[in-house]
Parts: structure tokens; C-alpha cells; sequence
């Protein structure tokens, strides 16, 4: 009681409802993209953006892949993508919002749970890939900023 009838709570849940999550969104902007890479190499990145884990490093993605890491790498600048890396990076961070920002969670637990060894290194993460600590994400970001910029690191134009 009076804590769920808040009404910025109730706005942000409002929005929330029916609106997929970062990871799925961005999915939807890198798709096309995604469809350039040969059948083997679209078998290891959709997943990234499901609830399966994301390799720590390009070259796991790419031994899994049966591919090798140079190789990889090609295929996704071909495709307008940055690289294997910079896919990896998105991929983890867009994981980082629900639980963080709408589970309102504490930043070191996501960090653990989203495959980051130490809260430092997320926060080094997001602020060099979306330019905002975790800490700020909800109140200086949006969603829809959050992942359009997750999608600007990941896109080569």
C-alpha cells in the first residue's frame, strides 16, 4: 500500500506494458543486418539476444560458430555490423535495463548476473557505449534512447 499507487510508477509500468525488451528491440534493428551473416553465424548471434548466456569474448562466439575469429569479423563488417565485439557488448548491456531500471534491482547484482565480474566494469561498459552510468540509466535515459545507442555501437555505416 502506497507504495505500487505512485504516480511516476504507475506511468513508467504503464509504458512498459506491451513494449518488448531492449534485448528483443534491438534484435529488431540489427535483423536485417543479421541476415546477411551466413546461416552459422545467424545460429550463434540471435541467440545473444534471448535469455541463453553471451560469450565473455568474440573468439568463444566464433569457435562455436565453427568459424574463424578473422573470418567473423569479415562477414559482420560486410554486413554493416561493427564486429563481433561490439555485438557482444550490446548484447550483454541490453540485458542490464529490465532488471536494473523496471526490477529496480541493485547494480551489483545485474552486474553478477549479466556476466560482469565487478560493478566497475559495467559501469565502464555503459559509459563508454551508451555515454550514462547504470546508476542514471531510468532517469536520464529512456528505453527508446538506451537502445537506439546500444544500436549506433553495434551498426556501421
Amino acid at each position: 500500500r502506497h507504495i505500487d499507487d505512485d504516480a511516476a510508477a504507475m506511468r513508467r509500468r504503464l509504458e512498459t506494458l506491451g513494449t518488448p525488451a531492449p534485448p528483443s528491440r534491438l534484435l529488431s534493428m540489427l535483423a536485417g543486418r543479421i541476415e546477411r551473416l551466413p546461416v552459422v553465424l545467424q545460429r550463434e548471434t540471435v541467440p545473444l539476444f534471448c535469455a541463453g548466456p553471451v560469450p565473455r569474448w568474440a573468439d568463444v562466439l566464433a569457435r562455436h560458430a565453427e568459424v574463424p575469429r578473422r573470418s567473423v569479423d569479415r562477414w559482420m563488417q560486410r554486413a554493416g555490423l561493427a564486429g563481433t565485439a561490439a555485438l557482444l557488448d550490446a548484447a550483454r548491456l541490453a540485458r542490464v535495463w529490465v532488471p536494473l531500471v523496471e526490477g529496480h534491482n541493485a547494480q551489483v547484482h545485474v552486474a553478477l548476473r549479466g556476466g560482469y565480474r565487478r560493478v566497475a566494469m559495467l559501469s565502464g561498459h555503459a559509459r563508454r557505449i551508451v555515454g550514462v552510468s547504470p546508476a542514471y540509466f531510468g532517469k536520464k535515459l529512456t528505453v527508446n534512447e538506451f537502445v537506439d545507442r546500444l544500436a549506433a555501437h553495434v551498426l556501421r555505416d
